[in-house]
């Protein structure tokens, strides 16, 4: 037990006891089923026995934690809140076990920062989240904190979450669009693009270029794909006029700042990137080509289209 305690591991890890190892994972399975079921009193205390039974193993340790958490969002329990701090101390101490790649050292302090939050000591919490703001993950939560005492400051954050909310539903969209179309789901994915495009047209200031339209000529080809996928070929021929229209008006005034959205307040020389192409009718003709060998007349059609006047 003591060599157990010194290299923080429980004592069947420590011997290779398999029979011992499944029954750990049974045992986390089950305080993880309670939690979800949201039968707080016993799986609060089975969390406990199951803590006391291994103290130094990571996975039991961190969900005994999370499920203290949830008890005290929707509780307040002071108790349970102090009992959970302790728990997710524990577990950084216990990270090198932790074979999950979408749990870390960061996930588990913005745990941390949201038990000082239902503490209600703000400011430490506003600490941690900053802290640990990975990616943007906390810009959201961050401005909403923020909104009361420091707005200005607020509004630069939630701009950050606004952007970052934008470039995760089109990344979302993209690869729906090409799972959709191994599924033979073309009319979800196209529905969805369509509810992309409205929400982006909310955004766009009236008369104003910006690189929303970028974005909206990249939408509009996904379209064309997808109308072609559901046999409809005026469709796709409807949306890759679009998206030319639209690829010659950013081309002939790219802009590449965030400027011309709404709801935006930045700092100056923010700007957007992309590996669509050096113009945006370059970048559909890229598409085009790639695609060629599953939609055989998208070529054609942009041809046809290309001898069009704008």
């Amino acid at each position: 037990m003591e060599l157990a305690e010194f290299f923080e591991v429980s004592v069947d890890v420590l011997l290779g006891f398999s029979q011992q190892s499944l029954t750990l994972k049974e045992t986390v399975q089950h305080l993880r089923d309670l939690r979800v079921q949201k039968e707080y009193d016993t799986a609060l205390r089975e969390g406990e026995k199951a803590f006391q039974k291994y103290p130094n193993n990571f996975s039991v340790v961190y969900e005994y934690a999370q499920l203290c958490q949830l008890v005290v969002l929707e509780t307040g329990d002071s108790a349970i809140l102090q009992r959970c701090q302790a728990l997710c101390q524990r577990s950084l101490e216990l990270i090198s076990q932790n074979r999950d790649p979408e749990i870390s050292e960061v996930s588990i302090r913005n745990m941390i920062a949201e038990i000082y939050h239902s503490q209600g000591n703000l400011k430490k919490a506003l600490e941690l989240f900053k802290e640990n703001n990975i990616n943007g993950i906390n810009n959201g939560l961050i401005g909403n904190m923020l909104a009361q005492e420091n707005p200005e400051e607020a509004l630069v954050y939630l701009t950050k979450a606004l952007l970052v909310t934008l470039k995760e539903l089109f990344q979302f969209c993209v690869g729906y669009n090409n799972v959709c179309a191994q599924l033979g789901k073309a009319e979800e994915a196209l529905s969805f693009t369509r509810l992309l495009l409205q929400f982006q047209e909310g955004l766009q200031q009236p008369g104003k270029l910006s690189y929303l339209n970028r974005i909206s000529v990249m939408l509009l080809t996904l379209s064309a794909f997808s109308s072609l996928q559901l046999g409809n070929e005026e469709d796709a021929k409807r949306y890759l006029r679009q998206a030319r229209r639209e690829a010659l008006r950013f081309d002939a005034c790219p802009d590449y700042t965030l400027t011309n959205i709404k709801f935006v307040t930045f700092q100056r020389d923010a700007a957007a990137y992309d590996d669509f192409g050096s113009t945006s009718v370059e970048g559909i003709e890229k598409i085009l080509k790639e695609n060629r060998q599953e939609y055989p007349t998208i070529w054609t059609i942009w041809e046809e289209l290309c001898h069009e006047k704008p």
